[in-house]
């Protein structure tokens, strides 16, 4: 049964698959960020930058970044948008540029939501986390500051457009929250930008001109002394060369870069509400609320929690077909699974079927028993319904004999399971080359291999690093998606892991990659191969071997140990 508060591994790779395929589809490159509080998009080098994954999580961050990472994405998709406010320099954390990006956030989000409802979903969850974040944080503040007067009509756009978010179900109960927390003259004037028709207007806006025309409409009425177009290169609205690092004072420069002081991160409790976006860089990690327009830089990670993986050929070695006594029966019972009881009925003895009471109470015919025949037996259901993923370490230190060990006592069992008892089994083999994890097809489920073809193919393998928590979250993806009742991994090993993307050390990897294989009820097994380490990691009943006629009783002794 899933735990609704704690992701765990295969929660996060899932994620990570989803957000790496959605970014290269949009055209975009995917960056990993250490400290990083919210998903970003750079308009300049059309980047998508991620905060880094870190264990533990909670599906409430799994599903924040999954939302998040959704709405960045769409604003790249509105090219024309990003186009027309990179053209102007347009500075989002100036009042025309939080006016215009509500808007926009607003028609980009409701054009997805109308046209998938996974993504609606997401987005609304994500959404519902935001402002839940948010309002935490405002408790937490002084309420007693003075708020400033670009504040107070900045944040009534950005009420209104909350107001007008009526797509949105999945958050509206934190909406209500947020709505009725303002201060008096924030809701006095989005009631009155709301009667003027501006509500409706910003709830029906779409293409980019609409966006832009209303954005200025709003900035006008709210700032009338700024008699500049905010698209014009002579507006106080844009940046005016800071992104290449021109026009800026000498004390400007000189901050520039630096985080900012924890007690001014923010002026009133409101001007988070409007900032979760900047235009340039990343959050100040020191700051009291993560939503700040600092433009201190975090060093860049380009992977997340879990390493690429790829797809490798396996060289071929020509070796006999391995030999071991047989151990078909005692494998047989051990891999049976137990489906839904059956029921025989019709007896004349056992449990009373009140299906047939009535023919208690009809006449007995002479010479028929069927009025006997009344009770009915339970049958338990056990028969092999079960599916088997073997994954052979191809690490440096596997090389030589051990390699050759491992490659023939994966034959075997591979023998054994697809062979008399016809168990889908899967075989593969995973090595680590620079920061990608190497996984090698040595069979798939749908395939038959005759014997020795295993053993030859598994000497075949890189043997470099080895990632074990990396390929067996690989493992646990390729096998959780089979239609067998039981699911069993089996992992061949010599030692301990090596490798990994270092968010934690390659052993924890490998601890949290079999509590989620086995919180989804998948049962993970590990044999060792002339090493006790596997113990550390796959439990103390674990058997190691050091040759291949061994391999039945340890196999058969580590499975009941675990039964």
């Amino acid at each position: 049964m899933r735990d609704d508060t704690h992701a765990d591994l295969l929660d996060l790779a899932v994620l990570q698959n989803e957000i790496t395929r959605r970014a290269s589809e949009a055209g975009l490159s995917l960056t990993f960020v250490d400290g990083l509080a919210t998903p970003l998009f750079e308009w300049n080098t059309k980047k998508i930058m991620v905060p880094r994954f870190r264990l533990p999580a909670t599906t409430e961050d799994v599903d924040y970044l999954r939302g998040a990472i959704i709405h960045e994405i769409g604003h790249s998709n509105r090219t024309e948008s990003v186009r027309r406010a990179q053209a102007a320099k347009l500075n989002m954390n100036k009042p025309f540029g939080r006016i215009l990006n509500i808007i926009e956030d607003g028609a980009m989000e409701r054009e997805i939501a109308n046209t998938w409802l996974g993504d609606a979903v997401s987005l609304g969850v994500q959404h519902d986390i935001h402002v839940r974040r948010q309002l935490d944080e405002i408790a937490k503040l002084d309420l007693s500051k003075p708020i400033e007067p670009d504040n107070v009509k900045t944040n009534a756009v950005y009420l209104l457009g909350e107001e007008m978010r009526k797509w949105d179900r999945w958050s509206a109960g934190s909406r209500e929250r947020l709505l009725s927390e303002p201060p008096q003259e924030v809701l006095d004037l989005k009631r009155k930008l709301n009667t003027e028709g501006y509500g409706a207007r910003m709830a029906r806006v779409r293409t980019t001109d609409e966006v832009f025309d209303l954005a200025k409409e709003l900035y006008k009425k709210l700032f009338p002394e700024d008699d500049k177009d905010p698209e014009d290169k002579d507006s106080d609205q844009n940046c005016q060369g800071d992104a290449e690092g021109e026009g800026e004072t000498g004390k400007a420069k000189a901050e520039k870069g630096k985080p900012a002081d924890p007690g001014k991160a923010h002026t009133t409790h409101w001007e988070m509400l409007t900032s979760d976006h900047t235009e340039d860089g990343t959050p100040d990690p020191n700051a009291k609320v993560d939503y700040t327009g600092h433009r201190y830089r975090i060093p860049n990670s380009t992977t997340g929690l879990l390493m690429p993986t790829k797809i490798t050929t396996p060289t071929f070695h020509k070796v006999p077909a391995p030999k071991a006594p047989p151990f078909i029966g005692a494998l047989r019972m051990l891999v049976q699974s137990t489906m839904k009881n059956k029921f025989k009925f019709g007896l004349t003895s056992g449990r009373l079927d009140q299906r047939k009471l009535t023919k208690l109470a009809m006449p007995i015919v002479p010479g028929s028993d069927g009025w006997r025949k009344v009770f009915k037996k339970r049958i338990p259901g056990r028969k092999i319904n079960t599916a088997v993923q073997i994954m052979v370490d191809g690490s440096g230190s596997m090389s030589g004999k051990k390699a050759d060990l491992a490659a023939d006592a994966a034959d075997l069992l591979n023998a054994a399971f697809a062979g008399p008892l016809r168990v889908k089994t899967a075989v593969h083999g995973f090595d680590t080359a620079g920061s990608t994890n190497r996984i090698y097809p040595y069979k798939e489920f749908h395939e038959v291999v005759p014997p020795g073809r295993i053993a030859g193919l598994a000497r075949g393998a890189g043997f470099h690093g080895n990632a074990d928590g990396d390929a067996l979250i690989w493992g646990l993806n390729n096998i959780i998606k089979r239609p067998e009742h039981r699911k069993i991994i089996i992992v061949l090993s010599d030692g301990m892991p090596t490798d990994g993307t270092h968010v934690v050390d390659p052993g924890s990897m490998l601890k949290y990659a079999i509590a989620a294989a086995r919180k989804r009820g998948v049962e993970v097994f590990g044999i060792g191969i002339e090493d006790q380490s596997v113990k550390h990691f796959y439990g103390a009943d674990c058997k190691t071997i050091n040759s291949a006629e061994e391999l039945p009783k340890a196999i058969i002794d580590t499975m009941k140990a675990k039964m």
